[in-house]
């Protein structure tokens, strides 16, 4: 949420935090769409582990693609989760989302996160499960009813 409070520009910083804030939301969400033995993919692997309980290991924003598929058998992953923003390099205006298509094609979007308060249909993170590499592979959860 730093990011609100170091802006000149309070519709920017607002935008920031509310980025940040469905990024959160997601990584909060993973925890429901996969198993405890899930193995998720991300940027920043430490946050996975910290807000959704899940063994994670990291991927870079711009892989090579078949060192990746290779990699991704390797490391046992379940899942990839994607953001628009790296949370170690916001400043770069990195977009997390530029392989989206690619990790897409290795299995099928779980579920997209659109931000809280923001343009409608925008997508700030994903969840994506790659397709069984072995017999055992996590399945998808669906969320509690509330209603």
């Amino acid at each position: 949420m730093t990011a609100y409070y170091q802006g000149v520009n309070v519709a920017a910083a607002k935008s920031k935090a509310q980025t940040e804030l469905a990024i959160i939301e997601g990584l909060r969400k993973v925890n429901f769409f996969t198993d405890p033995d899930s193995v998720v993919a991300w940027f920043s692997p430490m946050y996975i582990n910290l807000l959704s309980g899940r063994r994670s290991v990291e991927i870079p924003v711009t892989p090579k693609k078949q060192q990746m598929k290779a990699y991704l058998r390797k490391e046992g992953v379940d899942f990839i989760f994607l953001s628009r923003y790296h949370p170690r390099q916001y400043a770069d205006q990195v977009n997390g989302l530029k392989s989206m298509e690619f990790y897409a094609s290795l299995g099928q979007v779980v579920w997209p996160t659109n931000r809280c308060g923001g343009i409608v249909g925008e997508v700030i993170c994903v969840l994506i499960e790659i397709a069984p590499v072995s017999n055992v592979q996590a399945t998808v959860k669906s969320l509690p009813n509330i209603l």
